[in-house]
């Protein structure tokens, strides 16, 4: 018995962190601003010499003005090294007269080449396809705006077949050892070509819907035809039907789509597109789409393409509360529902709708939607199976720019980036008011981009040090990292883990992107408390009697809070400073 037909309609911690350094930078060099302050010289040296001892100390003998000209501001130096730059960097800008030091960062410009098929009118492209690509979902603008086209991302299209001859057929294919483009787990083996009719007179009725939907999402940039909305992307084929007969759709037995999304699993998928489904979820199926995801592979499934009205004589979508197809309404997929060309203020009168909510996610056009087709051919298709590439070529690009984001910060992404709604068909529904998410590409990367925004309470002596890495001024035994730094609400959130000990020196504050990203970490710096409790005391100044007889042992950050004369050196003085503010007799001020 098939369970899954295809839904086209013929016609996708704590301690301490060395902080990264973000960009590309020029090897062997860093760019440092000098400002003579002679109120912190030490006694008996000239600023000068105290400079250029401190430059040799650090491996820096060649230094160049950036600009000649007199800067009553300060002088921009460069420096060649031979040293790790980031480490140098924030060792540098500790050096009396050094206002700061950071890498000598390299820019590039910030455009992609639009490919040839929308820079020449009148064409394809143009007739068309730039009705769903530029008006509605704004691909293009993402791929000049990010400069991404989904390099580096690897999407498995489990369907039916694939015409791997078809004009503009995806040229980025992943491939195995032995050059397999993807594997057939319907008869396992290497076979991914679409399905022959039993007489093998030619292709099954639907034989043409793996390649539209594989084309949808990376068809090649070459400037003839269509374009794929993600066609830097790598595409890994997985042909999972059997023949059902020459003229019904494709069939999906269970067991040939649970091996083929472990197939994806085990060879690196970042994404699979399953423009597919069922009413019938199938335990197997349902174990297996978890599995998928807890291993950090995201599932972009159809929501369906409703039942046929004999009335209208076409299909009609149906709700959520009588007809949830899956996987698409399983949880750990991204559900598609697919939007109308003449109206697209509402769904497809085809396309199944969720008016309970929480089954489906985001809508995409499915009307008229360009791939490839039988033979050589390019040609258009609708159904909520070419509404769900669309959705997942925009989800290969955000991943292209934002790497280390998991499903869950993806999928929130893509769920609450949009910012328009189209309405349920009312042909279908007249008396469903239901709104549903437009997915838009710019929206969606412009979400993962927004940077938190870090207030710092300025009534305390809190202090945020961007190139060390640190966060200091907070009183000892503090017990609310909030009464010192907050992110504002909607643009971030932020996350204290704690030492073994508490919450002192060597706790490390985490800032995230809304789309949930590591944003910036700052570890906390309590002067005086070395171990990571909040408190100075007599523990912490054995702790700085073992850093004066090894500093090696020690991370910078315990080394820098056990500087509580604050002279930018450790010395046996802060040692006696620490042990005679345990007995009362010194005070040691947070600020620096």
């Amino acid at each position: 018995m098939c369970l899954f037909i295809t839904s086209s309609l013929l016609t996708c911690v704590a301690g301490a962190v060395d902080q990264p350094v973000e960009g590309d930078y020029e090897s062997g060099e860093l760019l440092f601003r000098f400002d003579k302050d002679e109120s912190r010289i030490p006694d008996g040296m000239s600023d000068e010499s105290y400079f250029e001892d401190r430059l040799a100390s650090l491996g820096i003998d060649s230094i160049t003005p950036v600009i000649v000209e007199d800067d009553e501001d300060g002088v921009l130096y460069r420096a060649q090294i031979n040293g790790d730059v980031a480490k140098t960097c924030r060792i540098l800008d500790g050096v009396y007269g050094v206002e700061y030091a950071e890498p000598n960062y390299i820019c590039y410009t910030d455009t992609v080449e639009l490919p040839g098929e929308i820079t020449t009118s009148g064409n394809l492209y143009h007739n068309y396809m730039s009705w769903y690509f530029e008006d509605i979902m704004h691909i293009p603008q993402a791929w000049q705006t990010y400069d991404t086209v989904g390099s580096g991302v690897t999407v498995a299209v489990i369907d039916n077949g694939f015409y791997l001859s078809a004009n503009d057929f995806p040229v980025n294919l992943w491939s195995d050892a032995n050059g397999n483009h993807g594997w057939n787990t319907a008869d396992n083996n290497n076979d991914i070509s679409p399905i022959m009719k039993s007489d093998n007179s030619g292709y099954i009725s639907d034989a043409s819907h793996g390649s539209n939907v594989a084309g949808i999402i990376g068809m090649a940039a070459n400037g003839l035809n269509g374009v794929g909305g993600a066609y830097g992307a790598d595409l890994m084929l997985l042909k999972a039907a059997h023949y059902v007969s020459d003229t019904a759709k494709s069939g999906f037995r269970i067991d040939s789509l649970v091996a083929a999304l472990q197939y994806a699993v085990n060879n690196g998928a970042d994404i699979v597109n399953m423009s597919l489904g069922s009413t019938v979820y199938s335990k197997a199926l349902r174990e297996q789409v978890q599995k998928t995801y807890n291993a950090g592979v995201a599932i972009f499934a159809s929501a369906g393409n409703g039942i046929y009205n004999e009335d209208a004589g076409m299909n009609y979508g149906m709700p959520t509360t009588t007809n949830p197809s899956y996987p698409g309404a399983d949880s750990n997929c991204i559900g598609v529902m697919a939007i109308d060309k003449t109206d697209p203020t509402q769904l497809s009168v085809f396309s199944n709708y969720d008016n309970l909510g929480g089954f489906y996610d985001v809508a995409a056009p499915g009307v008229a939607i360009v791939g490839c087709v039988a033979g050589s051919g390019i040609g258009a298709m609708s159904g909520t199976s070419q509404a769900t590439p669309l959705v997942a070529a925009c989800a290969a690009l955000y991943l292209s720019i934002y790497p280390t984001v998991t499903n869950a910060q993806l999928y929130a992404a893509v769920r609450n980036s949009p910012t328009r709604t189209v309405t349920s068909n009312q042909t279908v529904d007249p008396g469903c008011t239901a709104t549903f998410k437009i997915l838009d590409a710019v929206e969606l990367l412009e979400y993962g981009a927004v940077k938190p925004e870090i207030n710092v309470n300025y009534s305390t002596s809190c202090t945020l040090d961007n190139n060390r890495g640190y966060i200091y001024g907070l009183d000892e035994r503090y017990t609310d990292i909030t009464d010192y730094v907050t992110v504002t609400p909607g643009t971030g959130t932020m996350l204290l883990v704690r030492t073994a000990i508490g919450y002192g020196t060597g706790s490390v504050l985490n800032i995230y992107k809304k789309s949930g990203e590591l944003y910036r970490s700052y570890q906390v710096i309590i002067f005086g408390d070395l171990n990571g409790d909040t408190i100075a005391d007599g523990c912490d100044a054995v702790v700085l009697s073992c850093i004066l007889d090894d500093p090696t042992a020690y991370e910078d950050n315990i080394k820098f809070a056990a500087d509580v004369s604050f002279d930018d050196v450790v010395t046996e003085f802060d040692r006696e400073y620490i042990f005679n503010y345990a007995i009362g007799l010194e005070s040691i001020f947070q600020s620096r």
